[in-house]
């Protein structure tokens, strides 16, 4: 049987394309998983939401407002899957989305895996942040190449093994979470890669 994979997703209050991104898990063909919706201070929109799919993805509401990181982590602990899927709410996957079987088949040889994003370019703000993912994406894909380690991430979409992960203590209360594991995950000499053969959108921040 396939290792399970947990698809992790924190949002503050709501996000207008978590609807798509979670009809596009629901429909990866890959088997067996679970989707993991974690909100902090979660609005009627959010709410409404919960009702029309919370039959298929779970959904866990904190009233305040607790921070990424612990979401994360609290997010893991509602988790039972191999692989961990950490997705940010503003993340648009592509269709047909096979995203969970690309992650499955890199994580044979990988405990962390960070996943190509291509910024949505619908502002000058995007433009300009596009050329800031466009380096970050080259130097991870370089480092995945050459060390199979990693300096850093981005944190919009990555997959991590599950005891990788718990190894590495979770993420900590810092201002750049996933930096942070990032830099752990290379003193702690965990094989990384970085792939391109798929890709993911976001919305620049």
């Amino acid at each position: 049987m396939d290792p399970k994979i947990s698809v992790l997703i924190p949002v503050y209050r709501e996000s207008d394309l978590l609807p798509s991104l979670l009809r596009g898990l629901l429909n990866d063909p890959y088997d067996p998983k679970e989707i993991i919706v974690i909100i902090d201070e979660p609005t009627e929109k959010s709410l409404d939401m919960r009702e029309e799919l919370g039959g298929d993805v779970r959904f866990v509401l904190n009233g305040k407002r607790k921070g990424k990181a612990n979401v994360l982590n609290e997010a893991v602990n509602e988790s039972c899957g191999d692989i961990l899927l950490f997705l940010d709410a503003d993340v648009t996957l592509p269709d047909p989305c096979r995203l969970l079987e690309v992650v499955f088949e890199e994580a044979k040889n990988a405990d962390l895996i960070e996943i190509k994003k291509t910024v949505i370019r619908d502002s000058i703000l995007a433009r300009a942040v596009t050329y800031d993912y466009v380096g970050f994406n080259s130097t991870n894909w370089i480092f995945s190449r050459t060390l199979g380690r990693c300096l850093g991430f981005n944190g919009a979409a990555f997959a991590i093994r599950r005891e990788a992960f718990e190894g590495l203590g979770g993420f900590r209360r810092v201002i750049s979470e996933d930096l942070d594991m990032g830099i752990r995950s290379f003193i702690g000499d965990l094989e990384f890669r970085y792939v391109s053969r798929i890709q993911v959108y976001n919305k620049a921040p």
